[in-house]
C-alpha cells in the first residue's frame, strides 16, 4: 500500500477540488496507530452532496487504478470501498452532517470514534466539535 503520508497528500488535493466537502476524518487502525502495512484506510468524508459520490465511484480514480469497487451500507454512512492496483485498499465513508449530530450521538458512530478518529480536514469544525462531545461522554 502507498504511505499514509502519500493518501493524505492526495487526499488534501481532492478536497481542495471538492468544495461540498465539509469535513474529512479517518477512523480505525490508521488512527490508532496500529495499522499494518496491509492495513486498509477508512475515511469518513462529510459532504453536503453525497449523492455526487453514490452515484458513480468514478471519483475513485483520483487516487490511484482502480481495481474493483465495492458498496458497504453502515446506516448513516453510505461506503465505497476502493481496491487499487498497488494493493491500496480505501473504505470512502459517505455521509452528511447528521452523523456529526451530538444530541444524541448515535451509538455505532460514538463506538467508532472512540477506538481512534484523526481529522484531515474540517471546515466548519464539525469533527472536532464532535470528537469533543464523544470524548467528554
Amino acid at each position: 500500500m502507498k504511505s499514509i503520508d502519500d493518501i493524505l497528500q492526495k487526499l488534501e488535493e481532492w478536497v481542495a477540488k471538492n468544495d461540498d466537502v465539509l469535513a474529512v476524518g479517518y477512523v480505525g487502525s490508521w488512527a490508532r496507530g496500529t495499522a499494518k502495512p496491509d492495513s486498509d484506510l477508512d475515511l469518513i468524508i462529510v459532504t453536503i452532496t453525497p449523492d455526487k459520490y453514490l452515484e458513480t465511484s468514478d471519483w475513485t480514480a483520483f487516487f490511484g487504478v482502480v481495481r474493483e469497487v465495492k458498496s458497504q451500507d453502515w446506516g448513516l454512512v453510505q461506503s465505497r470501498r476502493a481496491f487499487y492496483e498497488d494493493d491500496a485498499e480505501i473504505e470512502f465513508g459517505i455521509t452528511t452532517k447528521d452523523w456529526t449530530k451530538t444530541n444524541p450521538v448515535d451509538e455505532g458512530t460514538k463506538k467508532v470514534v472512540k477506538d481512534g478518529m484523526a481529522i484531515v480536514y474540517d471546515s466548519q469544525g464539525l469533527l472536532k466539535k464532535f470528537l469533543d462531545v464523544v470524548h467528554a461522554e
